[in-house]
């Protein structure tokens, strides 16, 4: 049986960019700067907080000042995350002079799914003769919503929709693995893309190295989706869309796809409308 795999000792690191000022004609730098020495070590302090409305200090993380030559990959040393927190955090700097910097404005990191008994979805697919199959969904949604986020993997690779418009940028999604061990997956926040009302999910599959055609050693006969959508809404309540045998499938214009020979498309198929509202699936098969 596929499982998501999520890694149970997730962290954060941390990038701080220092920004080297223009010398004047006497070779001091305009207002301070570090030292010339591309070793030289500088003092900094993060703060880190689940709440966007902390000042000089955090409740999950308070590193102190800390003097080092390292600016990347600063692991994160704080209380302990659980799934799903949001965490915002700042930092400021010292020079050489013991001048200190402003605080950063605020950044953001959040925490996937930790455990595998916080995914609800199940792994689904469309008839193994289909090379590339559309998956869809409709659910209504009655009240404002907060925030929404969708836990997704789709091997070998998927493509996101909601209410007709793709989410994000990336193509040949998730990496490749050894699924046997390991399925990577993607989070994304679709708060904007849902709306009061009915709402629809569409999700393009593809082989990819799982299902590769022809290849002696397949992870599995046919392309499948795990997706998980949590939704908060304003007045505390949520719910939770997710792949089960509610979803509908069916074929489509790519005829066939494989990593050596590329796609077959055949415009003929195409389902304009397929992953908007009111697309009438009454035709399309259970997952």
């Amino acid at each position: 049986m596929l499982k998501p795999f999520p890694e149970k000792h997730c962290c954060a690191s941390f990038v701080i960019l220092l920004h080297r000022r223009r010398k004047n004609n006497f070779g001091i730098a305009n207002g301070g700067s570090l030292s010339d020495s591309p070793a030289h070590n500088f003092i900094a302090v993060v703060f880190a907080s689940l709440t966007n409305d902390f000042d000089n200090s955090g409740d999950q993380w308070d590193s102190g000042k800390v003097t080092s030559d390292q600016s990347v990959n600063i692991a994160y040393e704080g209380s302990a995350l659980t799934s799903s927190d949001k965490c915002y955090w700042k930092v400021r700097c010292w020079d050489k002079d013991d001048k200190a910097s402003t605080y950063s404005k605020p950044a953001t990191f959040e925490m996937g799914l930790l455990n595998q008994s916080d995914w609800e979805g199940k792994w689904i697919g469309a008839d193994i003769s289909i090379s590339s199959p559309p998956l869809r969904k409709e659910f209504e949604i009655t009240k404002k919503v907060k925030c929404a986020r969708i836990y997704i993997s789709g091997v070998g690779w998927y493509e996101l929709f909601i209410n007709g418009e793709k989410v994000g940028d990336h193509v040949l999604d998730p990496a490749t693995t050894d699924y046997a061990k390991r399925i990577l997956y993607a989070l994304y926040d679709v708060t904007a893309l849902l709306r009061e009302g009915p709402n629809a999910i569409g999700v393009m599959l593809g082989n990819g190295w799982y299902s590769e055609p022809g290849f002696q050693r397949q992870y599995g006969d046919s392309p499948r989706l795990l997706l998980q959508m949590n939704i908060e809404f304003t007045d505390g309540s949520t719910i939770k869309i997710q792949t089960d045998e509610t979803w509908k499938s069916s074929s489509g214009p790519i005829t066939r796809n494989d990593l050596y020979g590329g796609e077959t498309y055949d415009a003929r198929l195409e389902k304009p409308g397929w992953s908007s509202v009111g697309y009438d699936d009454s035709d399309w098969d259970d997952v």
